[in-house]
């Protein structure tokens, strides 16, 4: 267990400076988070919907409170109408400003680091404990796979069912691929066998196992 703690603050920390580099330095998601043309007439009208905090879709999925019958039917069509003419669109709304990422929100994302890296590290011994001779290599691509593993089903999830941009989404993949590969470098060096594996004795047919 000091080995999966231990792993899981290192790791957390460099996918945590790993996180500012991917989104202010490199240039991985430029241009995918565009700005309103005339932004101050979009806040207007969503200001004077009274809306509460939450994420709101066009056009909405109909729900009728009476159930199926000739209404859903006609709620159902205007639907279709609306999804076919378009335009469709999602709004993440908050009410209340803030500050643009507060010490609470950084620290937040710090541990949710340190949280994620310390499932997929647990999951990583889990295999060793129960049998699996893993070369440093192939504890590296445990967990890089744990990367690949997140990305489709959460980015290409939401491009496929939430019409998310294919620009965002593949920088958002190829961010939390590179993510979990440089977290896969941390966490196999430290979660290991109790007794090292020569790399040397990796067969051809073990490395495609």
């Amino acid at each position: 267990m000091g080995r999966i703690i231990l792993a899981s603050i290192l790791s957390g920390i460099i996918l945590f400076v790993w996180g500012m580099l991917s989104w202010m330095v490199l240039p991985i998601h430029d241009g995918t988070l565009r700005p309103l043309p005339d932004s101050q007439a979009v806040i207007d009208v969503l200001k004077k919907q009274n809306l509460e905090d939450g994420y709101y879709l066009y056009p909405a999925y109909p729900e009728s409170p009476s159930g199926p019958g000739p209404e859903m039917d006609a709620m159902m069509q205007e639907f279709e109408k609306k999804h076919q003419a378009g335009p469709i669109f999602s709004v993440i709304y908050k009410v209340e400003g803030m500050p643009p990422m507060p010490p609470q929100m950084m620290i937040a994302g710090l541990l949710i680091n340190m949280l994620s890296s310390f499932i997929a590290a647990t999951l990583l011994s889990m295999a060793i404990k129960n049998g699996a001779r893993m070369t440093y290599f192939q504890r590296f691509r445990f967990i890089a796979l744990i990367g690949v593993f997140a990305a489709i089903v959460s980015f290409l999830n939401l491009k496929n069912w939430m019409y998310y941009p294919a620009d965002f989404t593949r920088a958002m993949m190829l961010d939390l691929l590179l993510t979990w590969m440089i977290g896969g470098l941390v966490i196999a060096a430290l979660i290991k066998p109790a007794k090292a594996i020569p790399e040397t004795n990796e067969s051809p047919q073990s490395a495609t196992d």
